[in-house]
Order: C-alpha cells, then structure tokens, then sequence
C-alpha cells in the first residue's frame, strides 16, 4: 500500500514470535505448556530471533497437540477471558 510504513523482516518475524507467545501464555500456560520469552521486535536480531522462533513455533505445535488429544478441544483456561475465539475445532 503506498504511504504505509515498511517494517523489516525481522520486526514482523518477531511480532509472529510474541504473538505465538501470548496465546501460548493464555492458552498452554495453565496446561504445562512451556511459554517462550517475548523478544524486543524493535532491538532483535538473527542470533536471537532465529532460537526465539523455534521455540515459539515447538509450543504452538504442543498447544495444537493438547487440543487434537482432546479430540480438537483445547481444554478451557482462567488467563482466556475475552473468549472471541473458539477453542474447538471440527475433527474429522
């Protein structure tokens, strides 16, 4: 879009990581589920991006797992209080 501000790649690869983090935090905390560290998506940088992305990225996987355990129902938590989003999905 012209006029729009144009972020580096790794502004936005670090906003995908904390936003991974926070649903991991709303959704997996409360179930074992390890939350990664949040990374300063204005400051960071390859060596850290790089690590912060694979562990975000294995605790979605885990966050995925625990709701097809359950038969595609990712178990209720306290922390999700805005509740916009449904936690099941269709199992086919």
């Amino acid at each position: 879009m012209p006029g729009a501000p144009v972020e580096p790649f790794g502004m936005i690869a670090g906003h995908i990581h904390n936003a991974r983090c926070m649903w991991i935090k709303t959704l997996g905390k409360e179930h074992g589920i390890a939350v990664p560290r949040a990374v300063d998506r204005h400051k960071v940088g390859p060596k850290e991006l790089i690590p912060a992305l694979g562990h975000s990225s294995r605790g979605i996987i885990s966050l995925l797992t625990l709701g097809c355990d359950r038969g595609g129902a990712i178990p209720a938590s306290s922390s999700y209080t805005w509740r916009n989003l449904p936690s099941t999905w269709g199992m086919s």
